[in-house]
């Protein structure tokens, strides 16, 4: 394990005695030139300055090509022979190439495995968006749909104590006194506090601001000494570049982070030849990917659309959202080939403040809410029944409770604690990637 393990209070005592502490600050992962024999070496952040670098923008003339392993050619042949200019390299086998190009020739090259264009932003007419569509802010409001999840009975089992949990999103306030013993931040600054500064009117008013941060306090909930790596790919807007979200997989890949569960409380449009390569990785890694299904304009819009084509992955765990009786929240997407439900209806979690009362917290409704907990729920079983990630995922299968209609998932809503009693420990947590 890289880091150093602070003692944690109990999510439910600092819930009641919040000190702000948000810092607006941007980052992104910044690559070092990757090794021969491995993935880019990775630094835990001892403190001190940091490195602040902007998102990448969203620019089409940039392509994300995956290389076949063993290849024939070098990326500079490869580069060489479309007339492409390397701008980086993302690990062993990922490289984005610019200039003038078509997929179709590229993916014919025996030496590329799958091409897809830098794209990403949620703009009418992009092939291919990376965000969310945010369910509302709620202050003041209590979940009812929490209490089902029987927490404070879960944790006298387990508390996903020794579970890494990756996070990409918007990245988290990190001195939040909710998340700041659970945070393992990554050196060059690729964690975010936040945005460069606030929104210019009201940065309240911005939907997406501080997602991240309530995303990463919502799988405290569930599993309040889980270990959080929170890599920021999404602004505050939401929206982001399939470049960044390249490199947050390859990120997870690598084998000193012992990444045991992804959390993405985003979507995407359609899906993209080289993340689904990259979710393959991921499967054969043991890594569990959870995902939101995605909200609608459900007051405007008489007709769900299908959910996030990330979601729907064989390989990634979709998750709806549902109320405090089991019922499909009226603004999530929902479908056959997404799995799991979980509470998000009224979500109290950790938030950079700006007015909120108590400062610091805030509830929040989404599938952005429900997929954290989820991964949480994972996170707690695992240690409580001595499992890896598959098999704590298949025991939350196996007990999960019916949701109305029944046709909005495939197993139903999380029941982590009714998982935990059926359990026995079988030895000591696997952290170590297989």
């Amino acid at each position: 394990m890289i880091g150093r393990m602070i003692p944690r209070k109990p999510l439910a005592t600092l819930l009641a005695v919040l000190v702000l502490g948000f810092v607006g600050c941007e980052y992104r992962p910044v690559e070092t030139p990757p090794p021969s024999d491995s993935e880019s070496k990775v630094q835990v952040w001892q403190g001190g300055n940091q490195q602040f670098v902007p998102l990448e923008p969203v620019d089409p003339s940039k392509v994300i090509v995956r290389l076949a392993m063993p290849g024939s050619r070098t990326l500079e042949q490869i580069a060489d022979s479309f007339d492409l200019e390397i701008v980086e390299t993302i690990g062993l086998r990922h490289a984005v190439l610019q200039g003038v190009y078509t997929v179709s020739a590229l993916v014919a090259d025996p030496d590329i495995q799958a091409a897809s264009p830098n794209n990403g932003v949620g703009t009418a007419g992009n092939d291919y968006t990376f965000g969310f569509y945010e369910g509302e802010w709620t202050p003041g409001r209590h979940s009812q749909a929490l209490e089902h999840l029987s927490l404070s009975k879960l944790h006298e089992l387990g508390t996903g104590n020794r579970v890494r949990i990756l996070v990409g999103d918007t990245g988290v306030d990190s001195s939040h006194p909710l998340l700041a013993n659970n945070l393992q931040l990554l050196e060059p600054a690729i964690h975010v506090l936040g945005s460069v500064e606030p929104p210019p009117d009201n940065p309240a008013a911005a939907p997406a601001f501080g997602h991240g941060t309530h995303v990463a306090g919502c799988v405290l909930r569930v599993a309040p000494d889980a270990t959080i790596v929170p890599v920021r790919i999404l602004d505050y807007n939401g929206t982001g570049s399939l470049q960044d979200f390249v490199r947050f997989l390859v990120l997870a890949l690598n084998p000193e982070l012992h990444i045991n569960i992804i959390n993405l409380s985003m979507s995407t449009s359609n899906n993209v030849t080289v993340v689904n390569r990259l979710l393959n990785d991921l499967e054969q890694r043991g890594i569990v990917v959870v995902a939101a299904a995605g909200n609608y304009d459900y007051k405007n819009v008489s007709i769900a659309p299908p959910p996030s084509p990330l979601a729907t992955r064989p390989n990634v765990v979709g998750v709806i959202a549902v109320d405090g009786v089991d019922v499909l929240a009226p603004f999530s997407r929902f479908g056959m080939n997404l799995r799991l439900g979980a509470p998000g209806v009224d979500i109290e979690s950790a938030y950079p403040g700006y007015g909120q009362m108590p400062p610091g917290v805030t509830t929040g409704s989404g599938t952005s809410f429900a997929a954290p907990l989820v991964a949480g729920s994972i996170a707690t079983i695992m240690e409580i029944g001595g499992m890896v990630p598959t098999e704590a995922l298949n025991a939350l299968i196996e007990n999960a409770k019916s949701v109305v209609p029944t046709t909005s998932c495939m197993y139903g809503r999380i029941d982590p604690f009714r998982t935990a009693r059926g359990l026995v420990p079988q030895g000591p947590l696997h952290t170590q990637l297989r």
